[in-house]
C-alpha cells in the first residue's frame, strides 16, 4: 500500500487507552497484559502489511500533522489527524432505524418497490437457488407489507460503494439481505471493526441487523461484471462526489475519509457495471444538485434537502 495519503504520511498505532506497564490496585495484570499483547499485535500485522510505521500514542507522543494514523485500541480501530477521530458507530444511528421508524429513512422510500416494477421473475429465482455464482440469495423488504413479500421472493441488494456501511446498516433495518463491497483496505478495516463489535455488543436489535450485513474487500466492478444477470435484485451506488470534498455539508467524521477515498474516476465504468448485472433497479445517491452518474439520466428521483436518490429500474 502507498503510504502516502494527501500530504499525510500512513502510521499504525497503538492507542493511549490500551495498558501496559503495572496494573493498579484492584485490576488483573495478567488480563490487562493479554489485551494490551492481543491490540500490539493486531497493530503489528497492519504495519508489516501496509509497510507503515508502528508507535504508540501517549500525552509525551501525540498526533503529528503530517500523520494519518491507524489507532488500534480496546475500543477498536479510529483514524485520526487534523485533531479529529473518526469511528463507525452503528448505535449513534440505531434509533432511527427501530421498527415504525426506519420507513421514514430516504433511502427506503428510494429503494422501495413501486406497482409497477414488483413484475416477479419465477424463472430466475429458480436459477439462483440451482447453483448461481450470487453471494446472496436471502430476503429485501421495503415497508412492512413488501418486508413480507420480500422473504418469499428471496430478493437481494449490493451496496458497491460500502463506505463506512451506514447506508447498508438502513437497508438492513428495511429487511435487505446486504452485500457490501469497499475497495479502499483501510476504510473496509473500519468497517469491518464496526460490524464486528456491532455483532459481539448488548444491543440484541443492533445484532440483528448486522447480522444480514456481509462485508468484502475489494473493488465492486470486476465482481459485477462476473456476476449471473440477475445475481442481485438492486445494486446500490454512493460514489464519491468530487465537489463535495470540501463542502461544509461533508460531516466530521466522514472529513478523514476524504485522504483515502478519490473522487470518482471509473464512474462511467461503475455505471455500466451495475446495468451489466441486471438487477431490477440501481439506487443513486447524488448531492441535490450534482450531475448524474456518469451523464445517465435515471427514471426518476426521489429529492432531499442536500442530497437525492436516482433510480434506474431495468426490469
Amino acid at each position: 500500500m502507498h503510504n502516502l495519503h494527501g500530504n499525510k504520511k500512513l502510521t499504525i498505532a497503538i492507542g493511549r487507552d490500551v495498558p501496559c506497564g503495572r496494573a493498579s490496585e484492584g485490576e488483573d495484570r495478567r488480563e490487562r497484559e493479554e489485551a494490551y499483547l492481543a491490540v500490539r499485535k493486531r497493530a503489528e500485522f497492519y504495519a508489516r502489511l501496509w509497510g507503515a510505521p508502528l508507535v504508540t500514542l501517549t500525552d509525551q507522543r501525540p498526533v503529528r500533522s503530517d500523520e494519518l494514523i491507524v489507532e488500534f485500541s480496546q475500543e477498536g480501530v479510529a483514524l485520526l489527524a487534523d485533531d479529529m477521530r473518526s469511528q463507525g458507530d452503528f448505535e449513534r444511528i440505531l434509533d432511527r432505524l427501530r421498527p415504525g421508524r426506519w420507513e421514514h429513512e430516504m433511502l427506503v422510500k428510494a429503494t422501495r418497490f413501486r406497482k409497477k416494477e414488483k413484475t416477479l421473475d419465477f424463472r430466475r429465482q429458480r436459477e439462483d437457488t440451482a447453483g448461481s455464482p450470487c453471494a446472496l440469495k436471502k430476503a429485501l423488504g421495503m415497508a412492512e407489507a413488501d418486508a413480507r413479500e420480500a422473504q418469499s421472493r428471496r430478493l437481494s441488494v449490493l451496496d458497491a460503494t460500502a463506505g463506512m456501511g451506514e447506508d447498508a446498516l438502513i437497508l438492513a433495518a428495511a429487511g435487505f439481505e446486504v452485500e457490501l463491497a469497499e475497495q479502499d483496505p483501510i476504510i473496509h478495516l473500519l468497517l469491518e471493526d464496526t460490524i464486528t463489535r456491532a455483532r459481539e455488543g448488548e444491543e440484541t436489535y443492533l445484532r440483528q441487523l448486522v447480522s444480514r450485513m456481509h462485508l468484502v474487500e475489494g473493488n465492486s466492478i470486476p465482481w459485477m461484471r462476473a456476476a449471473h444477470p440477475g445475481c442481485w435484485d438492486l445494486i446500490y451506488l454512493d460514489p464519491m462526489f468530487p465537489e463535495r470534498r470540501k463542502s461544509a455539508l461533508v460531516k466530521k467524521k466522514f472529513q478523514l475519509l476524504h485522504y483515502l477515498e478519490c473522487p470518482a474516476a471509473d464512474e462511467q465504468e461503475l455505471l455500466q457495471a451495475a446495468i451489466g448485472a441486471r438487477p431490477r433497479k440501481i439506487v443513486i445517491k447524488r448531492p441535490l444538485k450534482g450531475p448524474d452518474l456518469a451523464g445517465q439520466k435515471p427514471s426518476y428521483r426521489i429529492p432531499g434537502k442536500a442530497i437525492r436518490y436516482d433510480v434506474i429500474v431495468l426490469a
